[in-house]
């Protein structure tokens, strides 16, 4: 007989109001059976209506603005609030939008209800580096925040959906000594009392085991007059013509300046996923330096990068 996997996806949604935070219910992301399960991948969607006159068309990205704080059991999954589209990379699939008048972008979906009124809908994806296997009766704890840019401001209440997919093993499967955790940290420039440069507590390994880094993401918010959303590093010069450096802390060059001075964001991150892949282990308390800049629109735009992976855990630490 063919022991079949059993697929399950754990969902719950919260309503996040500008400049505030929020919390998922814990009992819609916990299994009640005993049975342990694996999850591969968190999504998150991200529903909103525009406030009258604001300039919806404009098809807004908030997921730099909107960030998560993600633990399972006692293991956190990020370093505090990391904006969501920092933990997933950018999926090449096309998107269906009604009434499309640009070309689609993967991560966002506008339309206009019966009723006229404009509705966005971003989603990231975040593919967890290896599968997570998580003990039956379990809770993921997911918490909100909403940064207040004053762009963000044209949206009134978000609706913000979580779903956790996986499959739940058989009954008896014994839980393993170790685990790989899933972990992903940001440096978001001229926030946290940083500039152009981070420090040793952003792209770090703050565990006292190894870490497996399997890529960076870049992504540059941009901000209009009335709107915000993601530039893109190729093809949007003003807003994505700076440098960047990628040191570890051991004086070792991953992304030097170049003979010109300077090399540009988009070399590093491939156009359509925003990610770099690049493996590599930092030893307990490794970090990794990144010099971004100069800015063209230090008021409008903010670049922010971040190292996803994972690390090895005794479940008896759970």
């Amino acid at each position: 007989m063919v022991i079949q996997q059993r697929p399950i996806l754990l969902a719950a949604s919260t309503t996040l109001s500008t400049g505030g935070s929020a919390l998922f219910d814990a009992a819609k992301l916990q299994r009640q059976e005993r049975a342990h399960c694996v999850i591969h991948e968190i999504v998150f969607m991200i529903d909103g209506i525009p406030i009258a006159g604001s300039a919806s068309t404009s098809l807004p990205s908030i997921g730099g603005v909107v960030r998560a704080n993600i633990d399972v059991g006692s293991f956190p999954l990020t370093r505090g609030f990391t904006p969501l589209w920092s933990l997933a990379t950018c999926p090449q699939e096309g998107n269906i939008r009604a009434a499309d008048t640009v070309p689609a972008d993967p991560e966002i979906a506008f339309s206009k209800s019966t009723a006229g009124a404009d509705k966005i809908r971003n989603q990231y994806r975040w593919l967890l580096p290896r599968p997570l296997f998580v003990p039956g009766g379990t809770a993921f704890d997911v918490a909100l925040q909403w940064v207040n840019d004053v762009a963000t401001v044209t949206y009134s209440n978000l609706t913000v959906w979580v779903g956790i997919r996986g499959y739940a093993l058989q009954p008896g499967t014994p839980i393993p000594s170790k685990i790989s955790v899933p972990f992903a940290t940001a440096f978001v420039v001229n926030e946290e009392g940083l500039g152009l440069v981070s420090d040793a507590l952003r792209l770090v390994n703050p565990f006292p085991v190894p870490l497996n880094v399997q890529r960076f993401i870049g992504r540059i918010q941009t901000t209009k007059p009335g709107w915000i959303t993601e530039a893109n590093s190729m093809f949007n010069y003003d807003e994505a013509a700076l440098s960047l450096r990628l040191a570890d802390s051991q004086g070792y060059d991953l992304i030097r300046v170049g003979n010109g001075g300077s090399t540009p964001w988009g070399l590093a991150f491939d156009q359509n996923r925003r990610a770099w892949t690049s493996p590599r282990i930092l030893d307990s308390h490794e970090w990794y330096s990144a010099t971004v800049g100069p800015l063209t629109n230090p008021t409008t735009s903010k670049p922010m990068l971040s190292m996803v992976g994972y690390r090895e855990e005794e479940t008896a630490n759970a």
